[in-house]
Formats: structure tokens, C-alpha cells, sequence
């Protein structure tokens, strides 16, 4: 279809990397949601910058819970966060406060290079969406 002109280009929207692998692999999409942790973005990256494949994350901070949410991933026990990870989430506030920057800006440059758009989650106003969105030239939405 998009030989034919019939589409700009394609893709999936998925909150695991596996079936957006599987797909680079039998496939060319042009564009895949990814809605998951940033430990998923090592895994796709990699393929993805050798197929030119785009971005949209759809979680890029967590579910919120790198900005502060008391919410971590999606599901029934999303507001059940082990200690670890906020004590771990306390250390690279700490970090990014070192810099002059917040967890939330030190965050999203990671994935920027692929993504054409970045979901701002929890940003109700564009002046609450994180600063790096401003410096980037990906769209926000």
C-alpha cells in the first residue's frame, strides 16, 4: 500500500519491545508506539537506528512515576511501587539536581534522536510539559 501510494507509512503501538522486534524483522514500519520502560529502549534502539524506524513513546516517563507520580508502570498493582525503585528514583533526582536539572528533563533526551513526537504525560499546559521538549525538534503532544 505505501508502494502504491495508498499510505505515508505504517507501524504498531505496543507497551513491550518484542512484537515492535518482531515486526522490524519481517517488516518495514516506518513508525512504532512504544508505551514501556526505558530499559525496552536498549533492546529496540539498536535495530531501529539501522532501519530508520521512528518513535512515539508513549511512557517516556514511566507512567509518571519519574516526574513524581506515585504510579509505577500500568495495571492493578501500578500504585504498589517497591522501595527500591523510589529510593532509586531519589538517587538520580539527586543526580539531575547536581546538573541544574530535573529527573523529568535529564530523562526524555535518551530517546529523542528517534522520536519525531514525545508524549508529554501528566502536562496539562504546554508551560508544565518538561524543558527539554522546548530545546527539542520533536513535535510535543
Amino acid at each position: 500500500m505505501k508502494a502504491e501510494g495508498i499510505i505515508k507509512g505504517w507501524g504498531i503501538g505496543v507497551n513491550t519491545p518484542e512484537p515492535i522486534l518482531r515486526v522490524m524483522q519481517e517488516a518495514e514500519p516506518d513508525l512504532c508506539l512504544l508505551a514501556s520502560q526505558y530499559y525496552a529502549l536498549n533492546k529496540i534502539f539498536p535495530v531501529a537506528r539501522q532501519r530508520n524506524v521512528k518513535f512515539v513513546i508513549g511512557s517516556s516517563l514511566n507512567a509518571g512515576f519519574i516526574s513524581g507520580s506515585p504510579c509505577y508502570n500500568y495495571g492493578k498493582s501500578a500504585w504498589n511501587i517497591p522501595r527500591k525503585y523510589i529510593e532509586k528514583r531519589e538517587k538520580l533526582r539527586g543526580i539531575a539536581a547536581q546538573y541544574g536539572v530535573d529527573l523529568r528533563t535529564a530523562a526524555l533526551p535518551v530517546s529523542l534522536p528517534l522520536i519525531p513526537c514525545l508524549t508529554a504525560p501528566m502536562a496539562k499546559h504546554p508551560r508544565s510539559a518538561p524543558p527539554i521538549l522546548a530545546r527539542s525538534s520533536a513535535p510535543s503532544t
